[in-house]
């Protein structure tokens, strides 16, 4: 039986000597070798990069003037192996053709220090040309006090201080006397919020009234609160806390015996339910769980 005489695949039907039209268009192509890297192709070359190399003329090998090392040319005009070495070339030629600046001694107009430098120059570092650059900040005049509290004399520029601290400020008669007119007067307005209900309305007066309280429970929380106490741990239990539950101190910080901690070990979550039933009893205890009982 006979076979392709490209692929050697057995022929059937009227075929004769090739298979297919591929196998009839491959005979049709002379082979050849490449002039340049042996391999077989129908061209004289395999490749563009073979015709290049075949016409490239070959490189002149040249000596480098500055670091006297042999490299191939890339022109006519090359003269150097890598471009430090036209750096070098660069800084040479310009050392040779410079001319050198008159250096004399000059005092900074900043700091007051010599120093040397070309004719002109003001300033004898970039830090001393920043500060002249500025625009000079007006200085507070500062005043010497004695604190009316302590007796302690203590220096300020603000022109209304009177006390050294806040502390001295808070045992001072003045404040003394503002605290107090100031909650005779939050006296006087929940006593008008409770009797004067026809002037005023329910809403304003129970505001007023919510608003007093949370200032108090507030001023109680903070004295209750250890400062060494991290405020995360707070986090963690208002985190857990579900929609219908309340944080609830075991030992209540309102009470006529104790007044517990603001601290996370001092703390439980109860539903508002159980909130509400508890209220600030205490029974003498620790676990203060007596409330569950009755």
């Amino acid at each position: 039986m006979k076979t392709c005489l490209i692929c050697e695949t057995k022929l059937s039907g009227r075929s004769l000597k090739y298979c297919s039209p591929k196998c009839r268009t491959e005979s049709r192509k002379s082979y050849q070798d490449c002039l340049t890297c042996g391999k077989s192709s129908t061209n004289k070359y395999c490749s563009s990069g073979c015709l290049e190399l075949a016409y490239r003329k070959p490189k002149e090998i040249r000596t480098c003037s500055v670091c006297t090392e042999a490299f191939e040319a890339r022109d006519i005009n090359s003269r150097y192996c890598s471009d430090k070495c036209v750096k070098l070339k660069n800084i040479e030629r310009a050392k040779k053709y410079r001319t050198p600046a008159l250096k004399v001694t000059g005092v900074c107009v900043i700091c007051k220090s010599e120093f040397v430098g070309p004719k002109g120059k003001k300033y004898c570092s970039s830090s001393c040309s920043k500060k002249a650059s500025r625009k000079p900040r007006p200085k507070k005049s500062s005043r010497s006090l004695d604190c009316p509290s302590c007796g302690l004399s203590f220096e300020t520029s603000h022109p209304t201080k009177k006390f050294c601290s806040r502390k001295c400020n808070r045992m001072s008669p003045e404040y003394k006397a503002r605290q107090r007119a100031y909650t005779i007067k939050v006296k006087d307005e929940r006593e008008d919020s409770g009797l004067s209900r026809n002037k005023r309305s329910k809403t304003e007066a129970y505001k007023l009234n919510r608003k007093l309280s949370k200032r108090t429970r507030d001023k109680r929380v903070r004295q209750a609160t250890l400062s060494c106490v991290n405020p995360k741990d707070f986090a963690d239990l208002e985190a857990r806390r579900g929609l219908d539950q309340d944080l609830d101190h075991i030992i209540p910080l309102n009470h006529e015996l104790v007044c517990g901690l603001n601290v996370p070990w001092n703390i439980q979550i109860l539903t508002k339910s159980e909130n509400n039933l508890k209220s600030n009893s205490f029974d003498g205890t620790c676990d203060n769980e007596s409330w569950m009982m009755g």
